[in-house]
């Protein structure tokens, strides 16, 4: 089976934030449920908030939601710090960034993390 990561995509960590390189974090298929849990609950925060822009009642239980798997990313050791939850993520094999499917292999660094 193929290596899945996460690509920044936007925010803090991705190519037009604190840098012009992208952050890739490589994930395993252990870690996989937590990430695609996170991953459905930040898109389905952003379509709450887009369909209701001026009524945080509405989106405030999504939010809720949403920031519970961010704390599970962060408690997993998948995140790392503050930059990470301010980031846009979207993902990807791992494959395919290293070998420049994804653009230049020179525009994302690939995070190392002690799992």
């Amino acid at each position: 089976m193929m290596d899945l990561c996460l690509v920044a995509t936007g925010g803090d960590c991705g190519p037009r934030g604190m840098s012009s390189i992208a952050d890739v974090i490589p994930i395993s298929y252990e870690e996989f449920p937590i990430v695609k849990g996170y991953l459905k609950a930040e898109f389905n925060d952003r379509l709450v908030r887009m369909e209701h822009p001026y009524e945080y009642d509405k989106w405030k239980r999504q939010s809720k939601i949403a920031n519970n798997w961010r704390m599970k990313m962060l408690d997993k050791g998948i995140f790392q710090d503050k930059y990470d939850l301010r980031t846009d993520w979207d993902i990807a094999y791992l494959d395919e960034v290293k070998e420049g499917c994804l653009g230049n292999i020179e525009k994302f660094n690939i995070v190392e993390r002690g799992n």
